[in-house]
C-alpha cells in the first residue's frame, strides 16, 4: 500500500465520526421543531441525517479508493512476477 493509506483511513474514521457526532446533535436539537408541524420538524431534522448519511457514505467511498489502489498494486506485482517467470523459462 502507498505510504499513507493509513492515515488516510485514520482521517477518514475520524472525520466520520465527528460528522455523525454533529449530525445526530443537529437532529436532536431539530426534534423540537416538530412542535411546529409534521413537515416544519421533518425538514429540521433533514440537515442532521443528511450529515450523518453523508460522511458514512464519505468514509465508504474512501475505503472503496484504498481497495482499489491495493488491488491495483496487487495486480502489478503479480504481472511484474509473471513476467519475470517467463523470462527465467525462455532462457
Amino acid at each position: 500500500m502507498p505510504k499513507y493509506s493509513e492515515l488516510v483511513r485514520i482521517i477518514a474514521q475520524i472525520g466520520a465520526v465527528i460528522g455523525c457526532i454533529v449530525g445526530a446533535i443537529i437532529t436532536i436539537a431539530a426534534l423540537a421543531s416538530f412542535q411546529y408541524g409534521f413537515l416544519v420538524g421533518l425538514s429540521g431534522i433533514s440537515g442532521g441525517l443528511y450529515l450523518i448519511f453523508g460522511s458514512l457514505a464519505a468514509l465508504g467511498m474512501v475505503y472503496c479508493f484504498l481497495a482499489l489502489v491495493q488491488a491495483q498494486i496487487e495486480t502489478r506485482n503479480a504481472v511484474i512476477e509473471y513476467l519475470d517467470a517467463a523470462t527465467r523459462a525462455s532462457r
